[in-house]
Order: structure tokens, then sequence, then C-alpha cells
């Protein structure tokens, strides 16, 4: 079976990835090359002292300038007289003496802190750089890391989905199987992103927990997650029955795995827990509801291949990528 799927997700693959490159998950990868890079960190150290501080990177305000667009917002400060006038920045913009793309970098910057909210509340609250607007920088380079590691874990969504639907039908050895070989296949770019993830936090003397979790999921912690989605509903079938058994039993092994190590900032919910709440909640609802979302009849009916006939269209499949 292992060795089944896995050939039919390496033929299908080649599309998804092709599909992904034309989707921007965060605006921090168009600075993902180094020359772009520099000069963004460039233009927040010359001119972000008196700039990029707690009262002008309020979200409400953020989402005010993105809306009439930088541009327009710098002419409203011009004609307006508004105290922004009188920023380093917005004055070298105004004489035309600010760097090539000023303006492009700072709505880049704006949108990043935007997209990022959580993330800049966290850094705002835990971290003394965030009193320096000047380094401000330090925030998006950690940012720009866990976009990469984003970006691998988007890419690898139908190998992730494939485990969702081993656990949900009860294949739960080809389902440890399938995560020990994903394991094994993004080890070393884990170990790569985990790496520069503890040199940026040793370089900037700051560790952001919003950051370093998703690191740490090295892009299997969603699959355990799964995992104890799958046994919540056996798990809830036992205690019903008032007979807490072996499905119980195992369902607690894997919360206490998950909660092993705390993640999250100050109150907020891990994201784990949420997504049992989620499960819950779908196995509470009617059977009309639940049989809707869960098991929705195809649109088109099944046709069951043998074993033979699923290889040969397997190979089928592979040969246009050989040749």
């Amino acid at each position: 079976m292992i060795d089944d799927l896995d050939s039919l997700v390496q033929s299908l693959l080649p599309d998804w990835l092709r599909h992904s490159r034309n989707l921007r998950l965060s605006v921090l990868e168009k600075v993902s090359g180094e020359p772009r890079w520099q000069q963004l960190v460039e233009l927040i150290q010359r001119y972000g002292s008196d700039l990029f501080v707690q009262q002008f990177l309020h979200l409400g305000h953020l989402r005010a300038i993105l809306h009439r667009g930088v541009e327009g917002w710098l002419e409203d400060v011009d004609r307006q007289g508004s105290d922004y006038r009188n920023l380093r920045l917005v004055e070298a913009i105004r004489e035309g003496t600010a760097p090539k793309k000023a303006v492009e970098l700072l709505q880049l910057t704006l949108e990043a802190i935007v997209e990022n909210y959580a993330e800049y509340r966290d850094y705002n609250s835990t971290t003394t750089q965030s009193d320096r607007g000047d380094l401000l920088y330090t925030l998006l380079d950690l940012l720009r890391l866990r976009v990469q590691y984003d970006r691998v874990d988007w890419n690898i969504a139908p190998i992730v989905q494939v485990h969702e639907v081993l656990v949900r039908h009860g294949r739960t050895t080809a389902a440890e199987l399938w995560r020990v070989e994903l394991a094994e296949r993004t080890s070393v770019l884990a170990d790569e992103l985990h790496g520069r993830l503890e040199e940026l936090q040793r370089g900037y003397g700051m560790r952001l927990p919003t950051v370093a979790d998703r690191i740490r999921e090295r892009f299997v912690r969603p699959l355990m997650v799964d995992r104890a989605r799958a046994l919540l509903r056996g798990a809830i079938a036992e205690v019903r029955a008032g007979e807490p058994g072996a499905v119980c039993a195992e369902f607690q092994l894997e919360v206490d795995e998950l909660s092993r190590e705390p993640t999250g900032v100050g109150l907020d919910v891990p994201q784990w827990l949420e997504a049992l709440e989620a499960e819950v909640d779908l196995i509470l609802a009617d059977d009309t509801r639940q049989g809707l979302a869960e098991s929705a009849a195809p649109a088109l009916a099944q046709r069951r291949l043998t074993r033979k006939q699923l290889v040969k269209q397997l190979e089928r499949m592979q040969r246009p990528e050989e040749e």
C-alpha cells in the first residue's frame, strides 16, 4: 500500500508544485534574495528609529495606510501638514533623496507587519528590540525564515494529506510508516532550518515563540495532530459506553506527547488543542451535517481496481515524466 501510494503521489506532485509556484504565501517572499533583503535592512536601519514606533505600527493605522496606498498616504501627509511630515524617511521621499524603491520597500514592510501581526505582538511584548524602530528588520528576518518553512510545508501538503486519509480509515500501521518516511525525507531540510533559527536567535539576542514553535514542528507535528484527531471519535464512543478502554488510552498517549512542550504565547490556545476542539464540535454535530461534512457521496460512482490494474495505471502515469 505504501509503495503504491508513494507512486501515486510522486506522479501527481509535479502538477501540485507547478500550481504552487503561482501562489504567494507571504509578501516577504519578495525579499527572499539577499540583494533585495539588504536594501530593506538598510532602509530600516537608516530611517526606522523615528518611524517604526509602536504608535505608528498600530494595526488600524497600518490598515488605513495600506488601504489608501503608501504613495497616497504620503501625499496626504504633505497636503494636510501631518506630524508624520517631519519623519526622516517621509522628508527624504518628499525631497527625492531617499533610496530607490523606498516607497515600495516601505509598503512591503507595512504589509509584512499586518500579515504577521500576531508575531509582531509577540515581538513587541517579549523583546527589548521592539523599543527601537531601526531594529525592526530583526523581526522580519525571523519571519523570512518561517516563510521558507511554510513554503516547504505547502509543497508537501499532498503528502501530509495522504497521512490524514490513512488515519481516518484506521490504517494506523501504514500511517506510521508514511510518517516515518516523511520525517526521513525532510530531516536534512528541517535540521537546516532549525540551525538557521538558532543562528538568528543568537545573533539578534531574542527568541520569538510564534516562529520557533513553527520551525520545531519539523514538518511532522501536524501528522501527530491528525493521529490524535482520528482517535477522538473512538475515544468518545468508549466514554459514552461507560467503558474507556484501549482507544482512550492511546488518545491519552497522543495528547501527552503533544503537550510535552508548551507552544504559543501567553494565553494563546495551542493550535493542536484548537484542532482537537474543532474535531469534537464535528463529532457532536447532528448525523446529517456530519455526513455531509465527512462522508459526502462522490460525484462519480467509484470503480474498484485490482492491485494489478492499479500498478498498471501508476506505471502509465509515470511514463510521460520518464520520457
